[in-house]
């Protein structure tokens, strides 16, 4: 595209070496095609987020306009609420999910939607199922590093033996302390990842969804969406963090509920 390597008026265009500098993409997503699907699920992520600032009574620019996030929930920044606006932002939310099961991030803000609308149990249910998709996805990267490793040791120890036959008898003693070192190294490597891998995987069990009582709902949606393609967000650790406390809170308000209806 020749045209867009250049200014077309002395007011207008960046070029795209500019527009790939300023948002963080290469030159090739910026022609890259787009399904329907993902064309109308842009659209819905607008309309959401005019929804949603129509719903808090706030200006949708991005530098003013009140996050989405579980932190806006816990610290209490928004006062009032339009119930109308909120409910169109939530349908919003659902179309999207709909459209992209895979995006995590999108559950994200369906749970965080249903919780300022007042739907709670939606909002502990979609929230569950998005916990349980993160530590999936935390699980299955631990386990592809460790395949990684298991590979890069088989392929240093082929070389070696192919290598070994043409060396004289101090090449061939160098190498082979070479190759006990790095033997060394890597089952010591492997032996650290599969303790952290035990750790995490307790940490899943203290912390995880399943352990603070998620429906038995939630984690077969958790599951079935583990089986696909999925995109995870990337957080903080405060932002994790302000997430579980969220759906801790929203646990203890409905517990609190079901005891006074009782």
């Amino acid at each position: 595209m020749p045209a867009c390597r250049q200014r077309v008026s002395h007011h207008a265009l960046a070029t795209c070496l500019q527009v790939s500098e300023l948002f963080g993409i290469t030159q090739a997503d910026l022609f890259a095609g787009s399904s329907r699907r993902d064309l109308l699920a842009a659209l819905l992520a607008d309309l959401l987020h005019s929804h949603w600032c129509s719903a808090v009574g706030c200006s949708p620019q991005p530098g003013v306009a009140t996050p989405l996030t579980a932190s806006t929930a816990l610290q209490q920044h928004v006062i009032q609420l339009d119930g109308f606006s909120i409910q169109r932002a939530v349908d919003a939310a659902e179309k999207r999910v709909e459209l992209l099961p895979g995006d995590l991030s999108v559950r994200l803000q369906l749970a965080l939607l249903s919780y300022f609308s007042g739907q709670y149990d939606d909002a502990w249910l979609e929230l569950g199922i998005f916990i349980e998709g993160m530590k999936r996805a935390e699980q299955s990267s631990i386990s592809c590093g460790h395949d990684t490793a298991a590979a890069v040791g088989a392929t240093n120890d082929s070389a070696v033996g192919a290598a070994a036959p043409a060396l004289g008898p101090k090449e061939l003693s160098r190498v082979a302390a070479g190759a006990v070192v790095g033997a060394t190294m890597h089952r010591q490597v492997m032996q650290s990842g599969s303790g952290a891998a035990g750790g995490t995987a307790a940490d899943n069990a203290a912390e995880g969804p399943q352990g603070a009582g998620v429906p038995a709902a939630a984690a077969m949606q958790g599951e079935a969406a583990g089986n696909g393609s999925q995109q995870t967000p990337s957080l903080s650790t405060a932002e994790w963090n302000d997430i579980l406390l969220l759906f801790e809170k929203l646990q203890l308000e409905l517990l609190v509920t079901s005891s006074a209806a009782a």
